[in-house]
């Protein structure tokens, strides 16, 4: 007898509704880095990515299409709360006025997403520190503390470091 067990997860429509819906995340274009000045850009990365990369909700692992080794890949396909009904009140979720009954699983299909890769760049790659990076004092001005974050395009993708 085996100590270990397997699920299959099975689901039955429970109904053959189908709801035209807007759903997904908008592609990002890394082109616009350049119109963005490094400040806001740290703030947002360093305020957003790592609660965003820690809620389940929102995240899911993906196989790797760019980095091969030693790397991170994640999938964000924007969660079930972002998805609008076409011709319906866009400030309302899907899950508002019991629009799908006691359902328990919801399907957007042809929603786009983004993949997320983290890896080292290349050992000869460095920052343009003039350009690039910015330091940010700490709450007291006073005390010495601060961080330095760079960001900056690299080949066709993003490099963010300090």
């Amino acid at each position: 007898m085996s100590d270990q067990a397997d699920f299959v997860y099975q689901f039955v429509p429970i109904s053959d509704t189908v709801e035209q819906v807007y759903g997904g995340l908008a592609p990002m274009d890394i082109s616009i880095v350049s119109n963005i000045h490094t400040t806001e850009v740290c703030i947002y990365f360093s305020a957003f990515v790592s609660s965003l990369l820690g809620v389940s909700q929102f995240v899911t692992a993906k196989s790797p299409v760019y980095c091969m080794e030693n790397c991170t890949s994640v999938f964000l396909p924007g969660g079930v709360e972002i998805a609008r009904k076409i011709g319906g009140n866009l400030n309302q979720t899907l899950l508002q006025d019991n629009n799908f009954g006691n359902s328990d699983t919801i399907v957007v299909n042809q929603a786009p997403g983004i993949g997320l890769e983290f890896w080292l760049p290349d050992s000869d790659f460095e920052f343009d520190r003039q350009n690039d990076c910015k330091i940010y004092p700490g709450y007291n001005q006073t005390d010495g503390d601060a961080i330095q974050l760079c960001i900056a395009p690299y080949k066709s993708h993003l490099a963010a470091g300090k």
